[in-house]
């Protein structure tokens, strides 16, 4: 794999508009990846997963499905419901999976991932840095947040230019 960009898609207002942004720029090689957690908002599948997905290819980007086990094979094999949810969940249901895919595609790690993540998303994610050179949770790829310094109304602006409304 040479120069391959991975999106990492929740399909949520940041990464569907990071979606917009890679088109704008013409970047080419581009696959979005979403990884299914089995745990979705009801309509999250059909309302921005598939309408994601036909986002992406109308844009000649690939996309793919990381499965995961779910939420609820994970409560099961673990006996009850973790302490510390929200990492249980992120680490579980979408780093591992997203990482096991990544190390099949892209073994030498010379991709690169993308994430809509941005500093004006909230306190704990001001300090959000434009590129980590090797993120040890994606196997020691790169990592560039190019909506990094986007303001909502930056993010919006995009979405909006994909033909999304901005989720509340």
């Amino acid at each position: 794999m040479n120069s391959q960009l991975i999106i990492s898609s929740s399909y949520g207002n940041d990464s569907v508009a990071l979606i917009q942004w890679a088109h704008e720029q013409g970047l080419k090689g581009v696959t979005v990846a979403y990884c299914s957690t089995g745990w979705a908002a009801p309509g999250w599948y059909d309302n921005r997963v598939l309408k994601g997905e036909d986002k992406a290819h109308s844009y000649g980007f690939k996309h793919h499905r990381c499965e995961s086990i779910g939420m609820a094979e994970l409560i099961r094999q673990r006996k009850g419901w973790p302490g510390n949810w929200r990492q249980f969940c992120t680490s579980e249901l979408k780093i591992f999976p997203f990482l096991k895919w990544t190390e099949e595609i892209d073994p030498e790690r010379k991709a690169m991932i993308l994430i809509g993540k941005r500093r004006a998303e909230s306190e704990r994610r001001k300090d959000t840095p434009e590129f980590i050179e090797s993120s040890e949770i994606h196997g020691g790829r790169k990592v560039w947040h190019p909506l990094y310094g986007h303001t909502d109304f930056e993010r919006d602006a995009l979405l909006r230019r994909a033909g999304w409304d901005p989720l509340p």
